[in-house]
């Protein structure tokens, strides 16, 4: 089932959607569907059904649960690394007609790491944020 490829130091991870009697783009399709927008399989399965694929409730079940881990680790395999280091920058910005400060914690390759929006200066403006 897992297949990694080592190119240019960055493992990927490679799905194998054999023995599956729906094609690969129904299957992802239908998975992304229920991850992103949380419906039941049920509702899934009118959904699919409106898409012209009839498809059983127990068959998305067997799909999430088999593909979804997969399709995370894919995802986690091609997400940019980010330096250790880092630091925290601050501006001051008009949002809707109102000055606010906007925090960013940028690594030392300028990548955004996080963003914090705030009305208020704060000198321990958000102490959760500098902890992720």
């Amino acid at each position: 089932m897992w297949v990694f490829e080592f190119e240019s130091e960055q493992p990927t991870v490679t799905i194998d959607f054999k023995g599956n009697h729906f094609p690969k783009s129904v299957i992802l399709y239908a998975v992304f569907f229920y991850v992103r927008y949380g419906v039941s399989y049920w509702d899934l399965e009118d959904i699919m059904a409106e898409r012209g694929v009839e498809i059983d409730h127990a068959t998305l079940n067997r799909w999430l649960v088999k593909f979804s881990p997969l399709i995370a680790a894919s995802a986690q395999a091609r997400k940019k690394r980010t330096a250790v280091s880092w630091r925290m920058e601050a501006t001051y910005i008009k949002v809707r007609g109102k000055w606010t400060y906007l925090y960013r914690a940028v690594d030392r390759d300028g990548q955004t790491l996080d963003l914090c929006c705030q009305i208020q200066e704060s000198v321990h403006f958000n102490l959760p944020f500098c902890i992720r």
